[in-house]
């Protein structure tokens, strides 16, 4: 401290007046603390980027979005702007990188979130649609059920396949009107443009498709023909009501050959209107798709499906079976889950459409009189297996709560010729899944 005399008015007076090297002291502090605060701004609005980054890391869409740690980048610019960089990783075997870049502003919090969260959630919507679920919960055209179909359950070698799908709309499963494809030459991300069905067709490649419940029209069939299926030769049989039922059979080229005849409907007048049933004979079998008639939510039409339409059609299956004198299949969405573990809950579905005693015992007793069996069920007589979920609680599929109402049912001279047989219970694009059965091409030819 230095003592200064100043002389004012005459007078002498002492003053405390270190103001020069106070204030060169305060000066000094104050460059010092305003260095100080400018980094510790820096580096707290470094941390609010890191923690929004964190806090997008989150599950969309049953997806997992995870930070590329090594592609980070914080650079200062000036006007007190941080931009940084975010390499975001969608999907799971096939990675897609999006580089998220956001201009964050000082103290402003809400633009950082905005822009991180908002990019994040673009660039998983953009590609969310079709990537694989290793658990089965979503839509996939790849992944899990590419796995199934190539690895856990393949057709033995020189077997035709036969699959059948209840697609709840063809113009839905397909999303589009043309599905020409080259199974030689094909992307992952083609797969997506193909369409459920077309994308299932790809990797499956069965010879024989049984398709129920098309709700095509005549104009809406002439598109398809044109080019919908490549390599398909397709048969329809449609519904006199605009949107409703509807059975098409596509057969592969090479084996159009094999087909001596295509009969529409089950020779009933009653129901052929309803376009439920189309019937392909083969040189060496006869194949049947069929959508079966509903007994309805509040079962109005129960007495009408298993006194009538039950009765004329199995009738009508053995009489095919008489007449042709070679094998039958019967295939397609049967509306009867005929056991209690062809249901994930038989207590409470007794008085349910497709589970009430009089449509079981209906189907019990055609087995046993006409010489026919659910194939599926003869070789797997213990396992729970569902190829339908309600699509009015979508929750039940991602639970597996379903209903076993798609199968294959064949006249026992046959059966022991069954290779594989299974339920593609993984492949989503309708509330009902693909079933599939392969047979010796012989059995096709009836050579």
């Amino acid at each position: 401290m230095t003592l200064t005399k100043v002389r004012k008015g005459g007078k002498v007076t002492k003053k405390v007046a270190a103001k020069e090297s106070a204030n060169r002291e305060v000066d000094s502090a104050k460059g010092e603390r305003s260095k100080g605060d400018m980094a510790k701004s820096v580096m707290k609005k470094d941390r609010k980027v890191r923690a929004v980054r964190s806090k997008s890391r989150t599950t969309a869409g049953k997806f997992l979005i995870t930070e590329e740690r090594g592609e980070e980048s914080h650079e200062m610019e000036e006007g007190g702007k941080v931009v940084c960089g975010t390499a975001v990783k969608t999907g799971d075997k096939t990675s897609v990188k999006t580089s998220v870049k956001t201009s964050v502003k000082t103290g402003d919090k809400t633009s950082v979130k905005t822009s991180v969260n908002t990019s994040v959630k673009t660039s998983v919507k953009t590609s969310v649609k079709y990537n694989p679920h290793e658990d089965g919960k979503g839509p996939s055209l790849s992944g899990c059920w590419m796995k199934q179909i190539r690895e856990d359950e393949t057709r033995p070698e020189g077997h035709v396949l036969i699959s059948s799908w209840n697609v709840n709309g063809l113009r839905a499963v397909c999303r589009s009107g043309k599905l020409e494809f080259d199974r030689e030459n094909y992307s992952q991300s083609g797969l997506s443009r193909l369409g459920d069905l077309g994308a299932y067709l790809l990797v499956e490649a069965p010879e024989i498709v049984c398709l129920n419940e098309t709700k095509l029209s005549e104009s809406s069939v002439t598109d398809f023909d044109k080019g919908a299926f490549h390599g398909y030769e397709s048969y329809h049989v449609l519904s006199d009501t605009r949107g409703y039922a509807g059975v098409a059979v596509l057969v592969k080229e090479e084996l159009a050959c094999a087909v001596e005849e295509v009969i529409r409907g089950c020779d009933n007048s009653k129901f052929d209107h309803e376009g439920r049933t189309l019937c392909i004979v083969f040189k060496g079998l006869v194949l049947v798709a069929t959508y079966v008639m509903n007994a309805g939510q509040d079962l109005r039409r129960l007495d009408e499906r298993v006194d009538l339409y039950d009765k004329h059609m199995h009738q009508w299956l053995s009489s095919l079976h008489t007449k042709y004198q070679r094998p039958v299949i019967w295939c397609g969405d049967l509306n009867c889950a005929r056991e209690e573990i062809d249901i994930w809950n038989s207590k409470s579905n007794q008085k349910s459409s497709g589970h009430t005693i009089q449509e079981r015992n209906s189907l019990t007793e055609f087995y046993n009189k006409q010489e026919f069996e659910d194939i599926w069920r003869i070789r797997h007589p213990l396992q729970r297996r569902y190829t339908f979920w309600s699509a009015r609680a979508p929750q039940q599929r991602a639970a597996n709560l379903g209903w076993r109402i798609d199968a294959f049912v064949t006249s026992k001279d046959i059966s022991h010729a069954a290779g594989l047989v299974t339920i593609r219970d993984k492949v989503w694009g309708s509330d009902h899944c693909p079933i599939a059965l392969s047979l010796p091409r012989n059995c096709i030819y009836g050579a």
